[in-house]
C-alpha cells in the first residue's frame, strides 16, 4: 500500500459489530488497492476490536482513542489519521457499492479537470432487518441514472433550508460523497485546527463544505448503502428519544462544542432535539461556521428575511407537533423573529417557494426517466428476510453486469 493512497474511507464505530463486518466487506472485497481503510473503535464491549484486529488485509488500519468520545468528537479524532488524497466517512451499518473506486475513479478525474475538490452522489438505501416498524417492508431502494452534473452548492444550500430539499442530499464527506483532502485542510485552518464545530457531523458536514466550496459535482448513480438499523441513531431516536439520550449519553457529556444559541438550548427538558427537524439541525450548522463564510453569504443567512422563510418551512413539517411548536416558537424569540411572521410566510411565501421547487423536480425526475439509461431495484423484507448488505451488493453487481451499466456510463 502506497504511503499516500488516493482514498481514505474511515468507519467510526461502537457496539455495532454486526452490521460492521459488511461495512469492512464492502470495501476490502473490490478488485482495487490504492486505498486505506480506517476502523476506529471507540471502546465497543461487542467484540469488534477483537474482530477487526484478526482481519489480515494491508489496506486495513484498526485505531482506537484513549478514552470514549463523544460522536462528533470520535469523528474529529479519526479525520487526524486520514493520509489519503480523497476521504470518506462511512457508519457502521453501511457500505460502499461494488463499484465504488471504478466509479470513483472517473469522478475524481472528472473533478480535477474542473477545479471541483467535492464529489457528492444521489443516496441508495438498505434497510437492515428491524427497522420495519418506521421504515416498512423494503429491505432495498435503489435507482441509478447514467449522468452527473455539477451543483451550485449555495443554491442547494438554500433549497435544504428554506426549499424542499434537506441537508441529507447535500455532500457531507459521508457516504455518498467523497471530499479532497485540501477542503479538510482549508476548513481546519480556519476552525483553530479541528473541522467539525457542530454537534451532528452530517449537518455540519454539509454546512462547511458549502459554504467553503461554490460548487460541487454530483452522480446520479450511487457511491455507497445509506444503512438504516436498529442501532442507527435516526432509528433510535423515532422511536425512544430516551434509549437514544441514554445509549448516546457520550454526545451530550463529554464535548467541548456547545449548541450555539440561536438554535436554542440542546438539553432542555427530557429531549435533546427539541425540534426533531433537518432543516433545524442545518441551520445550527450554519450559524456554527460563519467563520467559513463569505461575508454577503453570513449576511444572508443571519438576516430577518432568511430565518423568517427557514422557520416557516419548519413549522409546515412540525404543525401538528404541539410539543414541538412550542419550542420553535422559543427559538424564533431568540433571532427576535416575531411568530405571527412565520405562521403568515407558512402560508404564502413558503408554500409558493415549496410549489415552484416542487415543478421543477419533478421535471427533473421525468426528463431523467424518459432521456437517461436507469436501473432501479427495489426490495422487499418478506422476500428474503435474512437479507444482510453485501446480499444487496451482489445483487447490484449482478444487475450491473447484466447491463453494463457502469462501463457504459464511464466510456461512453
Amino acid at each position: 500500500m502506497n504511503t499516500k493512497p488516493k482514498y481514505t474511507i474511515i468507519i467510526p464505530t461502537r457496539n455495532s459489530l454486526e452490521y460492521l463486518k459488511d461495512a469492512i466487506e464492502s470495501v476490502l472485497s473490490q478488485p482495487f488497492s490504492d486505498y486505506e481503510l480506517i476502523v476506529s473503535d471507540n471502546h465497543s464491549d461487542d467484540d469488534t476490536h477483537e474482530y477487526v484486529n484478526s482481519i489480515s488485509h494491508p489496506n486495513l488500519r484498526l485505531i482506537k482513542p484513549g478514552k470514549g468520545l463523544s460522536m462528533v468528537d470520535h469523528w474529529e479524532w479519526a479525520l487526524t489519521y486520514a493520509t489519503g488524497e480523497w476521504i470518506v466517512f462511512l457508519g457502521a451499518d453501511d457500505g460502499v457499492m461494488p463499484y465504488f473506486f471504478e466509479l470513483a475513479e472517473f469522478l475524481t478525474r472528472k473533478a480535477e479537470n474542473k477545479n471541483i475538490k467535492v464529489i457528492n452522489s444521489v443516496r441508495a438505501y438498505f434497510f437492515w432487518d428491524g427497522c420495519q416498524n418506521v421504515y416498512g417492508d423494503k429491505s432495498i431502494s435503489y435507482a441509478a441514472h447514467a449522468k452527473c452534473v455539477v451543483r451550485q452548492s449555495k443554491l442547494e444550500l438554500l433549497d435544504a433550508t428554506i426549499g424542499l430539499s434537506n441537508y441529507l442530499y447535500l455532500p457531507q464527506m459521508y457516504t455518498a460523497s467523497i471530499v479532497h483532502i485540501s477542503l479538510v485542510q482549508t476548513a481546519k485552518a480556519k476552525n483553530d485546527g479541528a473541522f467539525y464545530s457542530s454537534l451532528i457531523p452530517d449537518a455540519n458536514g454539509a454546512a462547511i463544505i458549502c459554504s467553503i466550496e461554490d460548487k460541487y459535482l454530483e452522480s446520479l448513480i450511487p457511491l455507497g448503502w445509506i444503512g438504516s438499523s436498529p442501532k442507527s441513531n435516526g432509528l433510535i431516536f423515532s422511536i425512544d428519544k430516551d434509549k437514544f439520550k441514554k445509549e448516546n449519553s457520550l454526545n451530550f457529556d463529554s464535548t467541548i462544542i456547545q449548541w450555539h444559541p440561536l438554535a436554542g438550548v440542546f438539553n432542555k427538558g427530557v429531549d435533546a432535539r427539541n425540534v426533531d427537524n433537518f432543516k433545524m439541525y442545518l441551520f445550527e450548522a450554519l450559524m456554527q461556521t460563519q467563520h467559513l463564510q463569505k461575508p454577503f453569504w453570513a449576511k444572508i443567512y443571519n438576516s430577518r428575511w432568511f430565518k423568517t422563510m427557514l422557520f416557516a418551512t419548519v413549522y409546515n413539517q412540525i404543525k401538528k407537533k404541539s410539543n414541538e411548536v412550542e419550542f420553535l416558537k422559543e427559538i424564533t424569540a431568540i433571532n427576535k423573529i416575531p411568530f405571527s411572521l412565520v405562521l403568515f410566510c407558512s402560508f404564502t411565501l413558503s408554500r409558493f417557494v415549496w410549489a415552484v421547487l416542487k415543478s421543477m423536480d419533478v421535471i427533473m425526475r421525468i426528463k431523467n426517466e424518459i432521456f437517461l439509461k436507469t436501473i432501479r431495484l427495489k426490495l422487499p423484507h418478506r422476500h428474503d428476510s435474512e437479507i444482510r448488505l453485501m446480499d444487496a451488493s451482489n445483487r447490484i453487481h449482478k444487475l450491473e453486469v447484466e447491463r453494463n451499466f457502469i462501463q457504459g456510463f464511464i466510456n461512453k
